[in-house]
């Protein structure tokens, strides 16, 4: 009885182990243990024997399910990977190359540089399932955004770039997607590329890095040439309406009476008009500004100019909104017309910003322009800007400019002073009057005195805004004279002279002689503007003069010489002569009987190039065969005269009346005038008497006498 009890105790305890060994999960790959295997292979069996039968029972335990392998994908932003969820992880381990992270969610793609390998392994309850294999390998690569510099080859953008994408916008657009590394361009205007970061799914690769973003301008060559201003055809109200005139005073710009008007004085062969700014000299400037809207780009600046030899110019490219502005400035003004041909790589170009003064080069290359003349399309004026030289309130003076444009060419910056030295120059040293004449590269330099009876045949050199003359075969007697070249070519003044005659002609200036008119052109009388006849029939000697006379009312109103004056109504009131004359083959016979005025025909429109300056004398011959004869001489210096100017001195005009005696023969007559205007016009009026007809020849301009002989 004890034996047989103790057997089934045994036998009830090994059964209890044996039920107990169902709730114990092992590792499968634990081979401690000889009778555990693997559960997806080999089952787990138990055996227990019935105490009264004495019979064995075996029980098959289900085998332990490994989990499902995850599968990884991009997040929603691209900057990761995940997975979905594997039913029965309690976890998961994310190995990075040979780094593992337990317990992730998700796994962000690194920014630091390089190569990375991602698996994902679900871990499992510990109860129920095995891990699940290594997923399948994510590869990527960690990269930084590039973008090279954007380079220009005429309108065509370039570029290299390296990221998620690159996108490309034309000024204000918006930037678009572009797998290209090119952009042309159609029109003047600035150029942006950017490069962002982010995943590229076709190349597994994260860029990272702040996004890069570089713009460069392009800009449309221009034409050869792009006129700003030629004035041809154009009248006051055209000019003033687009010069706007304003004068620097208590440290700003303020309005100004001085205007932009038409001038007649011009210089070409075609060219009959230019630009005329008034200026005042009182030590204030004077800036004349036109609006401009450039889309293409130019290699110079080229342009007339004119004014007196004290002033200078400065020539202004300006930005209205920024106030930046870049200066030329031309500190060799002249009387006579230069023409100036300025690159925009010129270094004299002047920008001013903060304390600092750049020129158009510096400013091209830190603004990301090809060239200096790309410039031109940031501003929105061009400006004249003249300065006065004396105290308030100083003379009113004038300047001019012509043919102001844009050019496309090759050529390097210069000057070019351009005179006429044709004709004949005379001049006055010590009494003794001088008569130069010009032929080409050849002359004659001679005394018209007497005392100093002598000619030399001169060879002339000219270089800048000088002439030399040196004498050729003087046979022992030489001569070297040397002259600044100034009033387009009107006036000599002396610099120096050396040679057997040099104490002759020192301090000798010489002026040209211009012949205003010795009615030598004309064939008839012709028909001038009077009350029987319009401007548009004019033709001969009456087709030069404006001929009006006082008449006390207002019957044919004179449209220059207000109240009651009149257009002429005679038939006789001037008339071509040919019998009687002081030289040549014509004069002009005027008559007397009321107040009668003769006045160059020019300065009556207005359309008046003017007889040049730097003479001193007005001069004329005349005769009366019979009676005494008043005649009121003025010389103006203004290009148009009107009811407002007609009498006006000082500035306007020079007057003198003298008095033609009867019955003599030829007089010359001179009166005194401002060597240092330009005269553009004239007239004689005679005075109220007795009816007469008096003759006028040979009326010129001069500052010595060449009828001296």
């Amino acid at each position: 009885m004890g034996k047989r009890k103790s057997i089934i105790v045994s036998l009830f305890m090994i059964s209890f182990l044996l039920l107990s060994c169902d709730d114990i999960i092992v590792d499968p790959t634990d081979t401690s243990s000889d009778t555990i295997t693997d559960s997806t292979t080999e089952p787990t069996t138990s055996s227990s024997t019935d105490s009264t039968t004495d019979s064995t029972t075996t029980t098959t335990q289900p085998p332990l399910e490994r989990l499902l392998t995850p599968v990884l994908f991009l997040n929603d932003a691209h900057t990761g990977v995940v997975w979905d969820e594997v039913s029965g992880a309690s976890s998961y381990s994310v190995k990075v190359n040979e780094e593992i992270f337990e317990d992730a969610s998700e796994h962000l793609f690194s920014s630091e540089i390089g190569e990375y390998v991602i698996t994902v392994t679900a871990i499992a309850d510990g109860v129920n399932y095995l891990d699940s294999e290594e997923s399948l390998p994510f590869e990527y690569e960690t990269k930084d955004i590039f973008l090279s510099d954007l380079t220009r080859v005429d309108m065509s953008v370039s570029w290299t770039s390296i990221g998620f994408k690159t996108e490309v916008k034309f000024n204000n657009e918006q930037y678009v997607e572009t797998t290209s590394s090119t952009y042309v361009a159609s029109r003047t205007g600035e150029v942006s590329v950017r490069v962002l970061s982010g995943f590229k799914e076709d190349e597994n690769i994260y860029y990272v890095g702040d996004t890069i973003e570089k713009s460069i301008n392009v800009v449309e060559v221009g034409l050869d040439l792009y006129m700003i201003e030629d004035v041809e055809g154009r009248g006051n109200s055209d000019l003033q309406e687009d010069w706007i005139p304003t004068k620097y005073e208590d440290n700003t710009w303020k309005s100004t009476a001085a205007v932009a008007s038409v001038s007649y004085e011009a210089f070409g062969e075609n060219n009959t008009q230019s630009l005329k700014l008034d200026v005042w000299k009182n030590g204030s400037a004077f800036r004349y500004s036109r609006d401009i809207d450039l889309a293409h780009s130019y290699n110079a600046l080229s342009l007339l100019v004119k004014g007196d030899d004290d002033v200078d110019y400065t020539l202004r490219f300006n930005d209205i909104e920024t106030g930046i502005y870049a200066d030329y400035k031309i500190d060799d003004a002249s009387s006579n017309w230069v023409y100036h041909h300025i690159r925009f790589d010129d270094p004299a170009w002047a920008v001013a910003y903060g304390n600092n003064v750049y020129n158009l080069v510096q400013v091209a290359e830190t603004l990301n322009y090809d060239h200096p003349g790309e410039l031109v399309t940031l501003f929105d004026q061009f400006q004249i800007i003249v300065k006065g030289t004396f105290v308030s309130p100083g003379p009113q003076t004038y300047v001019l400019a012509d043919e102001i444009a844009l050019v496309n060419d090759n050529t390097p910056s210069r000057s070019e002073m351009h005179y006429d030295l044709d004709g004949r120059y005379t001049g006055e040293n010590a009494s003794a009057i001088y008569q130069f004449s010009n032929n080409g590269a050849t002359g004659v330099f001679e005394s018209l005195s007497l005392e100093y009876n002598y000619a030399l045949s001169v060879m002339i050199e000219t270089d800048v805004n000088s002439i030399k003359l040196t004498s050729i075969d003087d046979n022992g007697k030489s001569l070297y004279y040397e002259g600044r070249i100034s009033h387009h070519g009107d006036k000599i003044t002396y610099v120096k002279v050396t040679g057997t005659y040099a104490f002759l002609v020192a301090d000798l200036s010489l002026s040209k002689v211009k012949v205003l008119d010795d009615f030598e052109s004309y064939e008839e009388t012709g028909v001038g503007y009077d009350v029987n006849h319009s401007p548009l029939e004019r033709s001969g000697l009456r087709g030069n003069y404006y001929t009006d006379y006082y008449s006390g009312n207002e019957n044919n109103p004179s449209p220059l010489g207000g109240k009651n004056w009149s257009l002429v109504s005679s038939t006789d009131y001037l008339n071509l002569e040919t019998d009687d004359v002081h030289s040549g083959n014509n004069a002009a016979r005027l008559k007397r009987s009321s107040t009668i005025r003769y006045i160059n025909y020019n300065s009556y429109t207005g359309k008046n190039p003017g007889y040049g300056g730097g003479n001193s004398k007005f001069s004329f011959w005349a005769k009366s065969p019979s009676v005494d004869v008043k005649l009121r001489i003025r010389v103006y210096y203004v290009s148009q005269v009107n009811a407002s100017n007609q009498v006006s001195g000082g500035s306007v005009s020079s007057t003198v009346d003298i008095v033609v005696e009867g019955g003599l023969d030829w007089q010359q007559y001179m009166m005194d005038i401002n060597s240092e205007k330009i005269v553009f016009g004239y007239s004689f009026s005679t005075v109220e008497g007795a009816t007469s007809y008096p003759l006028i020849d040979d009326v010129e301009l001069f500052s010595a006498n060449p009828w001296v002989v």
